[in-house]
């Protein structure tokens, strides 16, 4: 059986063939280093206050896609308010039927889907238009 490598813009999971099979596209690109993925918990944390955090504020801001750890759920939005200002709160895995243009879902670690991908981590998966990441928190609070 021949495989391909490829994502579906827009799409998280989408059946191939006449076989049904279902795909699942990596959540995001996690905890990408070096074209090596690992878990999102091997991610440094950045705080607020430091350089790390202002780079990650303009990096998120001017980027199509991105992924960083930080401390809390508090952290995790003050970060993604900072950066790209007030987004709707969506359930998590709404966006595979709204479509909306911008947003964030809140992820947990019990869905095997995420664990999957290495996203080891609650976290937040935001998106505006075609720009989108995630924002990985130790603690809700």
């Amino acid at each position: 059986m021949k495989v391909y490598n490829f994502e579906v813009e827009d799409w998280h999971t989408y059946y191939v063939s006449g076989s049904e099979v279902l795909v699942h596209n990596q959540c995001g690109d996690s905890a990408r280093v070096d074209d090596e993925i690992r878990k999102s918990s091997e991610l440094p944390v950045i705080k607020r206050g430091t350089k790390e955090w202002d780079d990650a504020v303009e990096i998120i801001r001017n980027s199509r896609r991105s992924n960083f750890r930080v401390e809390t759920a508090s952290d995790a939005n003050a970060l993604l308010k900072e950066a790209r200002g007030n987004m709707n709160h969506y359930k998590q895995y709404s966006y595979e039927k709204i479509k909306y243009k911008k947003g964030y879902e809140t992820h947990n670690i019990k869905n095997a889907r995420e664990l999957t991908v290495g996203n080891d981590l609650q976290h937040i998966k935001w998106r505006e238009g075609k720009s989108r990441g995630h924002i990985f928190y130790d603690k809700p609070n």
